[in-house]
């Protein structure tokens, strides 16, 4: 046990260190109390979004199927994977600093393993609380939720997720040890042909691909399969309600848990090994993407051969050629990429599922809306990582807005692709005009431009590449606040003034160009005083 406090010590120095760390730079304590406002600001919108529940008549039928068909097949990609991941290389609790500070310490590897285990788990746990809290106002969209058992919804997600890293290191664990990899790996092909069939003979069974798909991922018998179906029945309790199942999925996913860290601890014989390299693999992964020297494949896509770069550019054009090499080396094309094709798929699937419930062409709004939130988060957090936070930017010759320019060209028309692709296939199946498909093309090109061009003020207000680091939470509060709430704002007076929801999207998209506009003309004075910092 006094191992256990020793480890425990040394979290609460580093405690320290960070509130030390504080008291040299106050400001950061105000960004901390940002965090705490923005997830009670979520939690919020998450209950006003069930309340407002009550004054709706949803007669969307296929919601709770379609969510329930989402978490399991999220949770079973993610467990394939991981169990995949399993058979060839270690999963890691750890930071090189344990690796240099606590594997040559006197305290058992074991013990250091449960501990760094024990402590991810109550990481994941804050995690996972926000991420669920966050997506709580897209699923009241399509299906009612009770209130009273969101704890659940929590429960089942983060009882999914965080068995996934003990089981894969246990899974490498018994692989090496025993030296059964491949028997593990034909047990995985095996669930997962099994997995494929039951879709299949469901497809079969009821004559349409959706209705197979959607009533055989929602089967009973998935609910007996281990992990996946547990998760799912306590997931879906603030939407089915709860009974007796509930406590028995509970109580089986508390012992698999258990089981697995226990398992993991038993067989944890010279692990650090193993653990060192991987630990290593994961650290250079990291300085490769900052720096931008990485070759990782883009959606399992990869090409090895070699590039012919033909021609040369000069000067900010560099940049775009740049990028054109590297989408070329790592993706399907320079302008289509694997997210086109997943975007094309979705919007068919939307579309057939929209047409036959008689949605109409109100799904586009939550469709275009939906996606540009995920756009909203997803690329804010690319702030440190992005080009023009290099140091060689202001070296090479040429205007500000060349830059700009040559740095977001490629991505803004892949992206501009990407709209096109996902609005006039999804427009063709729920008959939508071609203005419709046109403007919400417009809109969500214009989201994706604005989040890019608000990295620049908040490079402005935060240049340390540490506070860009591990403020992200705080840069989308920035984005929020001054780039999204004005076109959110405008877009509510078009409803009221216009009658019409579609209104909504017109006056967010002429704001988002006005802020595109704003944020070139200040680039310049924007651009001077960064490259002072």
């Amino acid at each position: 046990m006094n191992n256990y406090s020793t480890l425990f010590k040394k979290d609460i120095w580093t405690l320290k260190n960070y509130v030390l760390e504080l008291k040299r730079n106050p400001k950061r304590l105000i960004i901390y109390i940002i965090y705490l406002l923005w997830f009670l600001m979520i939690a919020f919108n998450g209950i006003n979004a069930i309340n407002r529940q009550k004054e709706v008549d949803f007669n969307f039928s296929l919601g709770p199927q379609i969510l329930g068909a989402l978490f399991i097949t999220l949770i079973t990609g993610l467990l394939i994977f991981s169990l995949y991941k399993g058979i060839k290389e270690s999963s890691t609790f750890f930071s090189m600093g344990d690796v240099h500070f606590l594997f040559p310490s006197p305290i058992s590897p074991k013990k250091i393993l449960l501990y760094n285990m024990i402590k991810y788990s109550l990481f994941y746990l804050m995690v996972y609380g926000f991420v669920t809290a966050a997506i709580i106002p897209s699923i009241t969209n399509f299906v009612k939720i009770d209130i009273n058992y969101i704890p659940f919804m929590y429960l089942g997600f983060i009882g999914g997720v965080i068995v996934i890293e003990p089981l894969r290191f246990l899974i490498f664990s018994i692989g090496t040890k025993y030296r059964i990899q491949s028997v593990i790996q034909n047990i995985i092909y095996g669930f997962i042909g099994a997995f494929i069939i039951f879709i299949l003979g469901n497809m079969l069974y009821y004559g349409n691909i959706i209705d197979g798909v959607l009533k055989g991922l929602n089967s009973p018998i998935i609910n007996f399969l281990p992990l996946i179906g547990w998760s799912k029945i306590i997931f879906m309790v603030p939407i089915a309600g709860f009974n007796t199942y509930t406590i028995i999925a509970m109580a089986l996913e508390i012992l698999l848990i258990v089981l697995c860290v226990f398992l993991a601890y038993y067989t944890a014989d010279d692990y650090y090994e193993d653990v060192i390299g991987i630990t290593q693999t994961r650290t250079m992964r990291k300085r490769n993407k900052k720096i931008g020297n990485t070759k990782t494949p883009r959606f399992f896509v990869r090409k090895d051969k070699d590039i012919k770069v033909r021609g040369k550019r000069k000067g900010p054009m560099a940049l775009f050629w740049k990028s054109k090499i590297q989408y070329q080396r790592t993706d399907l094309n320079v302008y289509f990429s694997m997210f086109t094709v997943i975007l094309l798929v979705i919007a068919i699937v939307i579309g057939i599922i929209a047409s036959k419930n008689g949605a109409g062409s109100f799904i586009m709004y939550i469709a275009n809306g939906f996606l540009a939130y995920m756009i909203f988060i997803f690329s804010a957090t690319t702030v440190a990582n992005h080009e023009l936070s290099k140091p060689y930017i202001y070296l090479i010759p040429g205007t500000t807005f060349k830059k700009i320019f040559a740095v977001h060209a490629i991505d803004v028309i892949r992206m501009l692709i990407n709209a096109i692709v996902f609005n006039i296939a999804l427009g063709i199946l729920v008959k939508g005009s071609i203005f419709t498909i046109i403007m919400f093309s417009i809109f969500i090109v214009s989201f994706y431009i604005l989040n890019l061009s608000s990295n620049f003020i908040v490079r402005v207000l935060f240049p340390s590449k540490l506070d860009q680091k591990v403020l992200t939470l705080f840069f989308l509060m920035i984005q929020f606040l001054f780039i999204i709430l004005p076109g959110g704002i405008v877009g509510a007076i078009s409803v009221l003034l216009f009658h019409s929801g579609f209104a909504f999207f017109v006056g967010v998209s002429v704001v988002n160009i006005i802020e595109i506009t704003i944020l070139l003309l200040l680039s310049n004075l924007i651009f001077s005083n960064m490259e002072w910092r």
